[in-house]
């Protein structure tokens, strides 16, 4: 028996590769085989090209113990996965009648009519079991082969086709295709344990210069990095739950101490989300430069309505005076963009509002309206709690998007140090 599976992901389609379109399956799969202690070994982009699409299953079919195939699934002429497959293995196209019954039950409940077209994604490779689409028409399919090897031993197979399109390729891979692994490939399955510290405020070499004195690692213990701009998270690993890995872990910890927003891999925005409704904070919000990517980014996570009780974008000078209620004499001596006016706006949308914590942002995102007193890029951030108010002023660099994704994060890690954070408890 193989100690390790062999795992080809294969993306088809000319999108991936023209750049209209970024492949995010890729990391989506990555991570769903690993969840279960699968891991893949390379993954290839492949055109829509019918050749290059037979050649590369049939290359693949050859070397991989399993090969998952997204994309090429739908309803139009260049949706070519399923013929390629059948011709690559050589096995014939036909009707299935599982996946005509999805289709038909799919458009049926949605008072559409099912187009000629649509009846190609009924075809499936014989042999081949349906993955049920519980949020589209194309259905996948699993399709275990066996080949003859030219030293007469036999190599088992397992082709994986989904759709490209990844809610689809994630619903499918959740409520199907996992538990379809974990069940055949028992034997291959190896789950490290994990520890994944995310952090704020520091560079990757930083960490990485901070961590050196760990190396050479221990056998067995792994540190992996990975920057989500402007986040960096680290993962230690280890294929044994030891002292050391524990020792390890705690060393990180406290050397990361002063950056660290979580420690079991969440979003700082879940993180701070998390923080306020299980301590009963409310929350309020006045921004300008970011117009609202801030109070975005928090209602993004389900349960934030029992904290965020309101936000404010004032953009304009008028909206801030008149919504507000920040002095028109401290605009016109400070400027918009100023601590005293960062201020105002924490404090008077949390006495509009009525909440516990206050947020003020007000800042220049460019790319004009920087002077040499206050360049692109400057913002001044202030929050305000029950016992004071604290402003910030920071400079940032980068497009106008980029600064304004800045200033979210940096507003959620002055959220979460803010001392209130740590002790209402009601």
């Amino acid at each position: 028996m193989k100690t390790n599976l062999k795992i080809q992901l294969i993306c088809t389609g000319n999108e991936l590769l023209d750049g209209r379109v970024t492949n995010t399956n890729l990391p989506d799969i990555a991570s769903h085989l690993s969840s279960i202690g699968l891991h893949l070994t390379n993954c290839y982009i492949v055109s829509d090209d019918f050749q290059d699409l037979v050649s590369s299953i049939k290359l693949a079919s050859k070397t991989y113990d399993i090969i998952i195939l997204t994309g090429g699934l739908g309803p139009t002429d260049d949706d070519r996965t399923t013929e390629a497959v059948c011709t690559a293995i050589n096995i014939k196209n036909e009707k299935n009648e599982q996946a005509l019954s999805h289709l038909t039950t799919f458009f049926s409940k949605r008072n559409r009519k099912m187009t000629p077209s649509n009846l190609k994604q009924a075809y499936l490779p014989q042999t081949s079991i349906m993955i049920n689409n519980t949020v589209g028409t194309a259905p996948g399919y699993i399709l275990n082969i066996n080949q003859t090897n030219h030293d007469t031993t036999e190599t088992y197979t397992s082709i994986i086709s989904l759709p490209g399109v990844p809610i689809e390729m994630n619903t499918m891979m959740k409520e199907t295709v996992l538990d379809v692994l974990k069940k055949s490939f028992t034997m291959h399955l190896s789950i490290p344990i994990k520890t994944t510290i995310s952090c704020y405020g520091i560079g990757e070499s930083v960490i990485a210069d901070d961590l050196s004195s760990l190396y050479p690692l221990p056998e067995n213990i792994d540190i992996l990095y990975r920057a989500t701009h402007p986040n960096v998270h680290v993962t230690i690993t280890s294929k044994k739950d030891t002292p050391t890995f524990h020792s390890i872990t705690a060393y990180i910890k406290e050397k990361l101490k002063n950056y660290i927003y979580s420690e079991i891999g969440e979003s700082l925005e879940k993180t701070i989300v998390s923080i306020l409704i299980a301590k009963n904070i409310t929350i309020s919000i006045a921004e300008s430069c970011t117009g609202g990517l801030l109070s975005s980014a928090i209602t993004s996570i389900p349960g934030s309505s029992n904290s965020l009780m309101q936000s404010i974008i004032c953009y304009s000078n008028r909206s801030k005076i008149k919504t507000i209620n920040v002095s028109k004499t401290d605009i016109d001596t400070y400027g918009a963009v100023s601590e005293q006016v960062a201020i105002q706006l924490a404090n008077n949308v949390k006495s509009l509002s009525n909440t516990d914590i206050g947020v003020g942002i007000t800042g220049i995102a460019g790319p004009e309206g920087g002077t040499e007193e206050k360049p692109v890029g400057t913002v001044f951030i202030a929050i305000s709690n029950k016992e004071k108010t604290t402003v910030k002023r920071v400079l940032l660099h980068g497009s106008r998007v980029i600064i304004q994704k800045k200033v979210v994060a940096e507003t959620l890690f002055l959220l979460l140090k803010n001392s209130q954070l740590h002790q209402k408890n009601s």
